[in-house]
């Protein structure tokens, strides 16, 4: 439920369509649904966004392309994590 300032009533009253809360909400939403951009999920998984364009190109990691962005699922994130976790290569970074 969204919790609504001043500045948002007085918005809604003016006839206004969407208060800032409920834009910060949708946008929330949208990014659950959608995931995270390569160069989010790079950042989780401590590598560069180079190598998973790169591990995209190659099927290794599934990716949709929303405009000029590649998007990925977080359960996508996660797979490719335990996947590739155990590999050779360069020691991971823990992100939290």
């Amino acid at each position: 439920m969204t919790v609504h300032t001043p500045e948002c009533i007085a918005r809604s009253k003016a006839g206004r369509s969407l208060c800032l809360c409920e834009i910060a909400e949708v946008q929330a939403r949208r990014r659950e649904r959608v995931g995270l951009t390569l160069a989010e999920a790079a950042v989780r998984l401590s590598v560069s966004p180079d190598t998973l364009r790169q591990q995209v190109k190659n099927g290794r990691l599934a990716a949709t392309k929303i405009g000029p962005l590649w998007m990925v699922a977080l359960a996508e994130v996660d797979r490719y994590a335990k996947a590739s976790s155990g590999r050779p290569g360069r020691p991971r970074k823990v992100v939290a």
